[in-house]
């Protein structure tokens, strides 16, 4: 399996293409998930409501329960 991977390593390692793709999805997910605080405060300026909690205070990044 190693070889396998080697072996298409050494097919995109020069495709620029793959480098260009890869970018692009790198810095996807970068601005994904650096602005979901910022779409939530969006929410609120917008006037969502959530049954009366506020968007802005839920913890969309904290995981308390992860690392026990």
């Amino acid at each position: 399996m190693i070889r396998a991977l080697k072996l298409e390593w050494l097919k995109v390692r020069n495709y620029r293409v793959f480098w260009i793709l890869t970018g692009m999805y790198l810095l996807a997910l970068l601005v994904i998930t650096s602005g979901g605080v910022f779409f939530l405060e969006w929410l609120k300026s917008e006037g969502a409501d959530f049954r009366g909690i506020d968007p802005t205070i839920v913890p969309i990044y904290d995981f308390p329960d992860i690392w026990q």
